[in-house]
This record gives C-alpha cells, structure tokens and sequence, in this order.
C-alpha cells in the first residue's frame, strides 16, 4: 500500500515546530485574500497586501552555518520538488538573499537540515 504524501499545509507545520524546537522564531504567512462582507455574505476578497511572499518567516534565534542570530528567514514550501515557484515568489525569495537573509524552496524538513538550519 502506497503511503499517503502529507499536504502542503502539513509540510508547513512540520518546518515550523522543527524550526521552533531548534530555537527559531518561524511563522506562518496567510496569502489568501481578506474576505469581504457584505450584508452578511461574502462578496469578494481584498488582496494580499504582497504578491509572492513565502509561506514561512521568521528569524534565526542562534548562529547557524555562518548566519548570525537575527538573521531573516524566509521559505517557500512545495508539496513535491516538481512544484515551481510563481514568478513573484521567485522575485521575493530573491529579494531576501540580496539583502542578507535566508531564504529557500522546502518540500519537507530535510531541506532544512541541509541548509544547517
């Protein structure tokens, strides 16, 4: 019997805890629209305030690997290495390593713990 792949929200969640137990501040970032009501029922949803930003952020709570405490995270999580990134989360992870910060593609812990995280 094949064993069911966990669901990206999943993933999530275990990169958070795994980064929490190894003294991290992580968290996760809802993208999804702010729904808009109306006369009690929703009537559309008011944007995202940025296009592309990672699933999770946080901040390294001790050096790590060469990065210091205080060091920006940032991580886009895929359910599978086949998944891409949009072109706007591609532009924000990009943005984060020009100015200092970490920031990579997870489709589960282990890319984590490959970067020393």
């Amino acid at each position: 019997m094949k064993q069911k792949e966990p669901r990206e929200s999943e993933v999530q969640k275990f990169i958070i805890d795994y980064l929490t137990l190894k003294g991290h501040f992580a968290f996760r970032v809802n993208v999804q629209g702010v729904p808009l009501h109306q006369g009690g029922k929703i009537v559309g949803f008011r944007p995202s305030p940025m296009k592309g930003i990672a699933d999770i952020l946080g901040v390294l709570g001790k050096d790590v690997r060469g990065w210091h405490k205080g060091t920006f995270l940032a991580i886009e999580v895929k359910k599978d290495s086949k998944q891409k990134t949009s072109k706007e989360q591609s532009v924000f992870l990009t943005n984060v390593l020009r100015k200092g910060g970490i920031a990579l593609v997870a489709t589960s812990i282990d890319d984590c713990v490959k970067m020393g995280l």
